[in-house]
């Protein structure tokens, strides 16, 4: 990235380096993708049920026991990008890998899996394996996300924006995709969450959710550069990654980091049981006879 005077800022001392504001705009789509995918795995309960012929009870509890494995490939993964580089960058990597594990997992569950014909054991286990490899991209495209945040700007003045088009995104992708989904796709299957319903609203999702990624690859692009990734060092020190030992010490001597891992993944663990379709159905498609106007009155 040439030097854009610019995007650099100097107050009291201090040089802060700033983003352009539609680079921000477009850099913040990873978020847009990651809902798209998001609202079509909430009905995996379903895709379980009407693919594999398991019980929606025990869909529903593989799908929250599948929380523990984010303790697992989070810090896994990062371990692994830490120390990634290529011509494409660290991000760009990151997001595009994500976005094809993801596609291949939902593609194998909604299009490929009905027609195995897999029940029982089978059934489950190659549910479980699809969705296994879905969290796995997942967890990518979400470190991507995080990243961007931090080497878009590193000015105080400007960093807020990156909130601002982050939440922006996690409200109008929902509320559009939930009403193409529901009033659309929907009733074309006589308002029955089944096999086609699952096939057609994945094929949607995987086209929208690219075309995100790949405006969140060209904003990013001129920031995802080995100079963005240095560590601080003093001259002559080699830039150390680290450890799984550091790691490990961050979380065991910091109290106030503890607290929040119990205060996130208890609020994680609560929004993945009421965000279940099962609930969602119950609610809106028995309680209030309407599937379609839910996401209507939803996001109204």
């Amino acid at each position: 990235m040439g030097k854009d005077k610019s995007l650099i800022r100097e107050e009291n001392g201090v040089t802060y380096k700033r983003a352009k504001t539609w680079h921000i705009a477009l850099a913040m789509m990873t978020g847009a993708g990651q809902m798209a995918f998001y609202l079509l795995m909430n009905g995996a309960t379903y895709i379980g049920n009407s693919n594999f012929g398991i019980l929606v009870a025990v869909t529903g509890l593989i799908i929250t026991g599948s929380r523990l494995l984010d303790g697992i490939t989070d810090p896994v993964i990062a371990f692994f990008l830490e120390r990634f580089n290529s011509r494409f960058g660290k991000v760009r990597f990151s997001i595009m890998f994500g976005w094809l594990l993801m596609a291949i997992a939902t593609t194998l569950m909604c299009n490929i899996g009905a027609k195995l014909s897999l029940t029982g054991a089978a059934g489950i286990t190659f549910f479980v394996l699809c969705y296994v490899i879905y969290i796995i991209g997942y967890t990518f495209v979400s470190i991507a996300g995080q990243i961007n945040m931090n080497i878009l700007t590193n000015d105080p003045k400007q960093r807020p924006t990156i909130g601002v088009w982050s939440t922006a995104y996690s409200y109008l992708v929902p509320m559009i995709m939930s009403v193409v989904a529901s009033a659309v796709i929907l009733p074309r299957f006589n308002n029955i969450q089944g096999t086609e319903y699952f096939a057609t609203y994945n094929v949607v999702v995987i086209l929208v959710s690219l075309f995100f990624y790949i405006l969140a690859c060209i904003g990013i692009a001129p920031y995802d550069i080995p100079e963005n990734f240095e560590g601080i060092k003093k001259d002559g020190e080699t830039d150390e990654k680290p450890s799984f030992k550091d790691m490990l010490a961050l979380i065991k001597e910091n109290k106030e980091l503890q607290r929040f891992i119990m205060a996130a993944t208890s609020d994680k663990l609560a929004q993945t049981i009421g965000s279940a379709a099962v609930v969602s159905t119950m609610l809106n498609g028995i309680m209030l006879g309407s599937m379609a106007i839910s996401s209507i009155l939803n996001y109204s």
